[in-house]
């Protein structure tokens, strides 16, 4: 039946016959499945009938194309536009997108004017809105919002709206405007969702999943699944949340190999179980390929490796490992370490265990210009009265470097392969040697650093949903002996040049594995000189990772963006020049 129905498909596209939702479908089925082939044929037969294609058809081919990289396909179908006399707000989101990756403001200023003048009236304040976030960053999308006078007209509206005030800081604003539209529009799962966000953005998940509660009559089932997840998951809930993804793959509404499933039960130590989900995901063409062909080497991948590594070594038997060189190497091991000390009764900071957390605030950013929107978050830390504040770039911290450690410290520094373990590693180093707050460029301040500090002295660090410790920003008093070890850690592969990912071998895997090896080698002194917070605390002080225009552009070190060839260039280029009243067209 299967081959009947493939060769059905083939005819028709033969024919040039078979309409295009069908097309699109089996066009999805091919890429999913690895027959890039047949998909490059599929895509060819849809690019030759773009006059019978809608605008959300046409935004899911571009998208495929992306994915398939067929710079021609995604090249035809822009062409296409210049035809079209209305368009919608998600097509010309993705249109607007590709020319912003490509790092021509005057071009992007030019294909922005162009679609402005085909979108549908009714949704063209929101796409200005929606153009200025991502040309320009939240700030300048936000003043706009709020110089629109349809600003909460729709839940569209409310919802953009409601996430531009969350990302320029203003989190409780945020909620309580969502809270006042949950009222307009109480079935609305935009703004459910949204609200959610915003009770979690503002560090108070148990209020936000009391109210959801108190409110919704159902739980963890119909289509507000996902928000209680995401509470769950906050919380720290995982094994509530496995049985609920399993009860929802055994109802068939989620599929086999679940990604987040998969992730759980490595978190949670039980390799045999994620073998399974994994050797699902893997046969399932229902997932993306890049999590299939590459899961190995990915960085899932390489923790349940680790884990089935550590497991051969230490079975499960729910004993807390007591060697401090296990933790120091293996992520599972150092993750049982911090559960046990998250599930003993807290114990008071001491301050003969520690030095106080000085008032000092750091940052790095590797370039002596800094751009202007990430001038203006880190200007939020720079005048906190009663703290002083320094900020490195890559020449002052070579030099600071060399002034205040030996040859082998600069030398580790220069060996980091980008940016980001360049940073990771200055800040171990500078905080062992001086203390304070280390924060990410990109971290906007929201609070009083005072408060951030509250729970010291000593180390404070903060731990994310999937167990590991956050190391965007950092506090400690100088001289902490897992800061210390951490930063040995960097240091040896930096100069051995470890083939690790970042994450593994300067970041956030390499602070958890030396936090729980301070608790295992001094776990008197770790009791009182070391503060793990839940990684939503943060969010009442901060607002982390700043959505900013520069992360979505193909420079970005760890962008995800597809590239823009001559041909995607050149299709740009005609439609910024192609005006509505030069060339009126169907629209769909």
């Amino acid at each position: 039946m299967i081959s009947k129905l493939r060769s059905l498909c083939w005819n028709k596209i033969a024919q040039h016959q078979m309409i295009p939702d069908r097309a699109l479908e089996l066009l999805r089925l091919y890429v999913k499945a690895d027959r890039l082939s047949k998909a490059k044929r599929v895509s060819a037969h849809l690019a030759s009938r773009m006059d019978m294609i809608t605008n959300a058809q046409l935004k899911q081919f571009i998208v495929i194309a992306g994915t398939l990289d067929q710079a021609d396909a995604i090249s035809t179908a822009i062409g296409s536009v210049k035809n079209r006399s209305l368009i919608d707000l998600e097509l010309a989101k993705v249109l607007l997108r590709i020319a912003h990756v490509a790092e021509n403001e005057p071009l992007a200023d030019r294909v922005e004017s162009a679609l402005c003048d085909r979108i549908a009236p009714a949704e063209l304040s929101l796409f200005r809105i929606e153009a200025t976030r991502m040309r320009q960053g939240p700030q300048a999308a936000l003043s706009l919002a709020l110089a629109t006078r349809s600003a909460a007209r729709d839940p569209r509206m409310a919802t953009s709206l409601a996430r531009l005030l969350i990302d320029t800081g203003r989190k409780e604003l945020a909620l309580r405007y969502l809270l006042l539209c949950v009222r307009r529009w109480p079935n609305s799962l935009p703004v459910l969702k949204s609200l959610a966000h915003a009770f979690i953005q503002a560090g108070l998940p148990e209020k936000g999943l009391e109210w959801f509660e108190a409110h919704q009559s159902e739980k963890i089932v119909g289509p507000l699944a996902d928000v209680y997840v995401r509470f769950l998951l906050v919380l720290g809930r995982l094994e509530e949340i496995v049985e609920h993804i399993k009860t929802e793959i055994a109802a068939g509404r989620k599929s086999a190999g679940n990604i987040m499933l998969l992730q759980l039960l490595c978190t949670l130590g039980r390799p045999e179980e994620a073998e399974s989900v994994a050797t699902l995901m893997k046969a399932n063409p229902q997932h993306a390929k890049r999590n299939r062909v590459h899961f190995s080497i990915s960085l899932l991948g390489t923790q349940l490796n680790e884990l089935r590594l550590y497991r051969q070594i230490v079975p499960k038997t729910g004993q807390v490992p007591t060697d401090p060189d296990l933790a120091a190497t293996y992520l599972q091991a150092a993750t049982e370490v911090l559960d046990a000390r998250a599930a003993c009764a807290p114990c008071p900071v001491s301050a003969d265990m520690a030095p106080p957390i000085p008032r000092r605030i750091f940052q790095y950013w590797n370039t002596p210009t800094v751009p202007e929107a990430i001038d203006g978050i880190m200007q939020t830390w720079r005048e906190v009265p009663g703290w002083t504040y320094e900020q490195f770039d890559r020449s002052q911290a070579l030099r600071w470097l060399s002034e205040t450690f030996d040859a082998d410290h600069r030398r580790a520094f220069t060996l980091a392969r980008h940016v980001a373990e360049e940073s990771d590693f200055l800040r171990l180093c500078v905080l062992y040697q001086q203390g304070g707050i280390y924060v990410d460029a990109d971290d906007m301040l929201t609070g009083h650093p005072n408060d951030i500090i509250g729970a010291g002295p000593g180390l404070i660090v903060f731990r994310e949903p999937f167990g590991a410790l956050a190391n965007n920003l950092i506090c400690a008093p100088p001289g902490h002996p897992a800061i210390g070890q951490a930063m040995a850690m960097a240091k040896t592969a930096l100069l051995g040049l470890d083939n690790d990912n970042t994450w593994s071998k300067t970041g956030p895997g390499l602070l958890t594995r030396a936090v729980a090896w301070h608790m295992l080698q001094n776990p008197e002194h770790a009791r009182r000189d070391t503060q793990v917070l839940p990684h939503y605390h943060l969010f009442r002080h901060t607002l982390p990772h700043v959505p900013l225009p520069y992360k979505t552009t193909a420079s970005y070190w760890n962008a995800g963006a597809f590239r823009t060839t001559d041909s995607v260039m050149s299709a740009l280029t005609t439609l910024a020049e192609t005006g509505q009243g030069q060339n009126p067209g169907h629209g769909s």
